[in-house]
């Protein structure tokens, strides 16, 4: 590469002092006293311009790995949550109702964990009521059948001493009244 630059002369200071005072009376003017060709060889330009791209390439790459592994641990706090999350809701609808979901932070995850232990004790509150509903369930159906079954010997046990009793008020008629009997 090549190119060209003038060459300017200017006046210098006229006196001593005017050096030290700087003075600025002197006339700025300056005048062209020639040119100056100036080559660049382009060995130099090549080898700054390969040193700047392996610069610019090794940032990048540090900038990508860096945010690759910021990325990564970030996604690892989300996930991990998630997972246990997963674990305890799957023992849930095992019916387990024992063991608690872990409540690990603040955020919606922990929220959640907060709503699936609570629907956990709704749960286990609702089959201790469904057991103790079958309990009284069963009583009440086995009263019912005691009653049916009390209810049908008292209509049976009704029936003979109906009968006996026509005997006796027949027996008694015509038996006289002055008779032991």
């Amino acid at each position: 590469m090549e190119f060209w630059a003038p060459v300017s002369a200017s006046p210098g200071y006229t006196t001593a002092e005017s050096l030290i005072l700087d003075d600025k009376s002197m006339s700025t003017r300056k005048r062209i006293i020639g040119s100056v060709r100036i080559v660049v060889g382009k060995s130099i330009l090549n080898r700054r311009l390969d040193v700047l791209l392996t610069k610019s390439v090794l940032i990048g790459l540090v900038s990508l790995f860096m945010g690759c592994a910021v990325i990564y641990l970030i996604v690892i706090r989300i996930v991990n949550p998630l997972n246990r999350l997963t674990k305890g809701v799957k023992v849930l609808g095992e019916g387990d109702f024992s063991n608690k979901v872990p409540v690990e932070t603040g955020d919606e995850i922990g929220r959640l964990a907060l709503a699936f232990n609570q629907m956990s004790e709704d749960l286990h509150r609702r089959q201790v009521e469904n057991r103790q509903l079958q309990t009284q369930l069963a009583q009440s159906q086995r009263m019912d059948a005691m009653g049916t079954l009390s209810a049908g010997i008292a209509h049976d046990f009704n029936n003979i001493l109906a009968i006996i009793m026509g005997y006796t008020e027949s027996s008694l008629r015509r038996t006289p009244e002055e008779s032991p009997i």
